[in-house]
């Protein structure tokens, strides 16, 4: 049963379209939309007056229940009175990924002091789940600093997480494409090569010349 919080004096009845997505999407609909991260995000845009108020203050009641989804919106519609929350969420939860997700999230909006450190030490033993995220890890940072984690996730056991991290790569340099299949990425990521160490090295080698000419760009 989701937990609202402190009560609110506006209904939840009544109310537009655009607030019953953002009910379903966020409360009441099933725990898979947000799990999958399918929540409607255009909401924060449409919802207007008494009606975003009511919203952003249901998800800073709810918002260290750590679900990721809550963290999320609250980097969108960025209300200065979640920050506190966030850094408590940031600083104090066990779970690394809800840790480094609060983090980011602070760290894009207000910045966070010892975000890189957090995610230094954390990501080596994080879960897949987190490891394939590195899209929104290294968004924003040095460039210096967003090829060491490339390069910790391309050495990943995982071929999913290297798979990731090709496209993570691409999209940090703002050249990723839709493709009809992975083919080009598999080739420096696939179990296969993986475990062909001299095949690995070699692919590895010639991944960072071609990365050298994204840096040109």
């Amino acid at each position: 049963m989701i937990f609202f919080g402190k009560k609110n004096k506006l209904s939840d009845k009544g109310h537009s379209e655009h607030y019953q997505t953002f009910l379903n999407d966020y409360f009441t609909g099933p725990n898979m939309i947000r799990g999958r991260r399918e929540e409607d995000v255009t909401v924060w845009d449409k919802l207007k007056g008494e009606e975003l108020e009511l919203a952003k203050q249901k998800i800073m009641d709810n918002l260290d229940s750590c679900d990721e989804s809550y963290i999320r919106a609250a980097g969108i519609f960025k209300d200065e009175r979640a920050i506190p929350i966030l850094k408590q969420i940031a600083e104090n939860r066990s779970n690394i990924h809800i840790q480094l997700y609060a983090a980011k999230t602070l760290y894009n909006w207000v910045g966070f002091e010892g975000f890189e450190v957090k995610l230094e030490k954390s990501f080596t033993k994080a879960s897949q789940f987190t490891k394939t995220d590195l899209a929104f890890w290294i968004q924003g940072l040095e460039e210096e600093t967003a090829l060491k984690f490339f390069w910790k996730a391309m050495n990943d056991p995982d071929s999913f997480v290297r798979f990731c991290s090709y496209d993570a790569l691409e999209q940090y340099y703002g050249i990723w494409k839709v493709r009809k299949d992975g083919f080009e990425i598999k080739y420096f990521t696939d179990q296969e090569v993986y475990e062909n160490k001299e095949l690995f090295n070699e692919r590895q080698a010639e991944l960072r010349e071609k990365i050298k000419t994204w840096k040109k760009r």
